[in-house]
């Protein structure tokens, strides 16, 4: 589920660290569209307010906001964010809703987005010109030897896939929604150790290196103390950082 953000978060680093990006400017310097608060249309979004959650798109979660967004597909078959995205945020787009757009100045109101987090992969799609998907296999999960990680079913072994239920205790297909990217990660218990244990490495595991320690140390640098929000990761309970995730079937 949301642990998902934080493999969203990586990639976006890494492309930082290459230059590509650099998460303090306007994000509308990389991609094709122009993405602004109708509220504020004079103030940019960067991508550090979507790494923290203060851009004033909404979670969504009361209906009105949510309108198509919870949509569910067949597995492997939801939309990538490239495709997506600038339908739900700008004005002309075929899902837009107003109500995804909060009152609250960028930079100034901390709302967590899963909107927002798929902008950031919207974003890895435009700079890399990779789908989201095919992104993190290629330059996090085959580097840190992940065999058992994908966004997609088709990568894994479905007789080891874990059954799952809705909340009337019923079976679960296994499916694909619209923000797979901040939610639709499939992994095992060894797999997602081994990506913690790389950065607690500090960006790197036997040898491989896919974060640079300067920028591990700035992803886990608290931007608000109040909330503990670091760069989608969060700290909590003094020294520990991490990130909750949570949906159907899972815990």
């Amino acid at each position: 589920a949301s642990i998902s953000k934080l493999f969203i978060a990586t990639a976006i680093m890494q492309l930082e660290e290459q230059g590509k990006i650099n998460i303090d400017e306007d994000i509308n310097n990389y991609i094709p569209i122009s993405i602004r608060n109708p509220h504020f249309p004079e103030i940019p979004i960067t991508a550090r307010m979507l790494l923290t959650h203060p851009s004033g798109i909404a979670w969504p979660q009361p209906y009105r906001e949510a309108l198509g967004i919870w949509e569910h597909f067949d597995a492997d078959q939801a939309p990538p964010p490239s495709e997506w995205v600038p339908q739900f945020l700008i004005p002309l787009g075929e899902y837009y809703n107003s109500y995804i757009w909060k009152n609250t100045s960028p930079g100034t109101f901390e709302l967590y987005s899963n909107i927002g987090s798929n902008v950031l992969a919207y974003m890895v799609e435009q700079i890399s010109g990779q789908n989201f998907r095919d992104y993190c296999m290629d330059h996090i999960f085959i580097p840190l030897n992940m065999q058992n990680t994908s966004y997609n079913y088709a990568d894994l072994d479905l007789n080891k896939i874990a059954i799952l239920y809705n909340n009337n205790n019923t079976i679960q297909e296994p499916f694909d929604d619209r923000i797979y990217a901040s939610g639709g990660l499939k992994t095992t218990i060894q797999d997602l150790s081994r990506f913690m244990i790389t950065y607690i490495n500090k960006g790197e595991l036997d040898g491989r290196r896919i974060l640079q320690e300067n920028t591990v140390d700035m992803m886990l640098e608290i931007q608000n103390t109040t909330s503990g929000i670091c760069l989608l990761w969060r700290a909590s309970l003094g020294d520990w950082v991490g990130h909750t995730g949570g949906m159907v079937g899972t815990a």
